[in-house]
């Protein structure tokens, strides 16, 4: 459900379901990527930022996507910088 919440761009929807495996998968890349892109879509930017910073596989790192979204959620909370 949480996949077709997201393509449906419902980011509260995908929260819901994000938020309930949360603790299983905090250490896991997948899993901070798209919970880092619904929470910056639902607004949490400051959150977003932290499920970015929690990815540690370099392929993340230098792709382009990756590097909007962590660019958007700075933006978003006043450290563009």
């Amino acid at each position: 459900m949480a996949s077709c919440f997201f393509l449906l761009r419902q980011f509260d929807d995908v929260l819901v379901y994000l938020q309930s495996v949360k603790n299983f998968f905090e250490g896991d890349d997948d899993f901070n990527w798209n919970f880092g892109i619904a929470l910056a879509g639902a607004g949490n930017y400051k959150d977003s930022l932290d499920a970015f910073a929690r990815i540690q596989n370099e392929k993340y790192k230098v792709d382009d996507g990756y590097l909007k979204w962590v660019t958007r959620t700075y933006i978003m909370n006043g450290k563009a910088r």
